[in-house]
């Protein structure tokens, strides 16, 4: 009976013993996670982005004890690195990743450790729309009462993912007129504007342009428009101050 009380009393500490010695911890351990806010801006390299911290209640464990993955919201999911923070039992998590498109993200981060704890934890990310650059006006020569039809200024886009579908552009053709919308082309990485429109008057006039992202970015385009007095014998249109009207006349020099 005593030895049969001795080993029932040993059993448990053994068992304790044996757990401890082979690494698995008695008390199952537990992955706590912070989380983080990221502002990036589309088109740019986020790189070593810091997505939060973990801490685990086994404190023996090393960095290759764990793995992270990210989804970032947008379709792609890449893995996450960890680190020590030099405390023990306290990881960093970070990775890096390119949003093509602006917008508010969630990125979620799954984190698993070798001895079977894991742990969720949402970043909120925002993404800035990249900014419209290097905006020029183009100047050019028409007549006066004859339809001007071409390129009025060009842009470029920081975002190498943007596309004409994501731009509209309005032109302020300088003579009093209203506004008119331009139609935006690609061609190479820039970004041209294009429009139609007829003075009335000869004279220097300012061409302004707006070329404007669906993202809110914005980008003025300012050109010139020498407009001459047409040559004799040339069909134009007819206009009453500044306002064109739908006739036609032929020029004829003051001797005709």
């Amino acid at each position: 009976m005593n030895h049969l009380r001795l080993l029932h009393w040993l059993l448990p500490a053994a068992v304790i013993c044996l757990g401890l010695a082979s690494g698995v911890p008695a008390v199952a351990a537990t992955i706590t996670p912070t989380s983080a806010s990221l502002s990036l801006t589309e088109g740019t390299a986020g790189t070593n982005l810091a997505l939060g911290a973990f801490t685990d209640s086994n404190t023996s464990l090393l960095v290759s004890d764990f793995s992270a993955t990210v989804n970032w919201g947008d379709g792609t999911e890449t893995m996450a690195s960890v680190a020590s923070t030099g405390a023990p039992g306290e990881f960093s998590l970070s990775g890096s990743h390119t949003y093509v498109e602006e917008g508010s993200y969630m990125a979620g981060i799954s984190i698993v450790s070798d001895s079977g704890a894991s742990a969720n934890v949402s970043d909120n990310v925002t993404v800035a729309d990249a900014p419209l650059i290097d905006g020029t006006g183009v100047d050019f020569s028409v007549a006066a009462g004859v339809v001007f039809n071409g390129e009025v200024g060009s842009f470029q886009d920081s975002n190498p993912s943007g596309t004409v579908a994501d731009f509209s552009s309005t032109i302020n053709w300088g003579d009093g007129t209203p506004t008119s919308s331009g139609t935006v082309t690609a061609s190479s990485g820039v970004f041209l504007v294009s429009g139609s429109h007829a003075y009335g008057l000869p004279g220097s006039y300012s061409v302004t342009v707006q070329a404007e992202d669906a993202g809110g970015s914005t980008t003025s385009l300012v050109g010139a428009a020498e407009v001459t007095t047409p040559e004799p014998g040339v069909w134009v249109l007819v206009c009453a101050g500044l306002a064109l009207i739908g006739l036609r006349a032929r020029v004829t020099s003051q001797a005709g």
